[in-house]
């Protein structure tokens, strides 16, 4: 991902012989964060850093690391990314239910579809919904979306464009249960329960750490410096982990 391209790079920069693991194509998470047409400026960022690989002589190997494949290293830097954050919710493992990731990655979605998450993820994905043609609609608990977690210029931009795009969001609504023909929600206000229908119900209720224990593994196998950097720590935006995975390698 971001945070292992960013560290590989500086590394090689300052003179150390790099390997950089990686189980997936090359970009990471970013590139479902690049799918979007209105996201399409950060697509020449794989690109980049994929250059940068080829011209300081970084060595990619194409695999998940593991305690064994990245031991004998003098300095590891883990950064397996994050994953998504999976609601303890009734009816969660229905068919209808897809992960925001998987629709970044072509998943096929019904004719009606219920975004579940007020965050930057389910705007984005509520957004390139609507850019495909797909009636979309998004479910939060909040007020309205995106209260906390974006700056403010990014919360007036996304949501310009999710009242010109016509995406109707659910204020202050609390899910209770997914099942095949939508979503069961009650008022956070007054208790009242009600059933919005939906083909497709996609989560997008964010990000955490994903849950890994290589870098464990490598200090007891007794590799000098091992790092840990990047969405494996505190899922983060990408300017955070080019900035947090820059000031790593200069120290290594």
């Amino acid at each position: 991902g971001v945070a292992g391209m960013e560290a590989a790079r500086v590394c090689a920069l300052r003179g150390h012989a790099v390997t950089l693991f990686e189980k997936r194509d090359f970009g990471g998470a970013l590139i479902e964060g690049s799918v979007a047409e209105f996201k399409a400026d950060l697509r020449p960022m794989i690109d980049y850093w994929s250059r940068q690989m080829s011209k300081l002589g970084v060595e990619i190997r194409r695999e998940e690391a593991t305690a064994e494949s990245a031991s004998g290293y003098d300095v590891a830097i883990v950064a397996v990314g994050g994953e998504s954050t999976v609601p303890k919710l009734t009816g969660i493992d229905q068919p209808n239910v897809v992960d925001a990731l998987d629709v970044f990655n072509g998943a096929p979605v019904g004719k009606q579809v219920l975004v579940l998450g007020g965050g930057e993820t389910a705007v984005e994905t509520a957004l390139y919904l609507h850019d495909q043609g797909v009636p979309v609609s998004m479910l939060i608990r909040r007020d309205a979306p995106m209260a906390h977690d974006v700056a403010v210029t990014d919360r007036i931009a996304y949501g310009e464009m999710l009242v010109k795009g016509g995406v109707q969001v659910l204020n202050n609504l609390q899910v209770k249960a997914i099942n095949a023909d939508g979503v069961t929600a009650s008022s956070t206000a007054t208790g009242e329960e009600k059933q919005i229908p939906a083909d497709t119900v996609v989560t997008a209720l964010g990000y955490r750490p994903r849950a890994n224990n290589l870098a464990q593994s490598l200090r007891e196998r007794n590799i000098p410096e091992v790092y840990e950097i990047g969405d494996c720590v505190r899922a983060a935006r990408i300017f955070d982990a080019v900035h947090a995975a820059y000031k790593l390698g200069i120290r290594i």
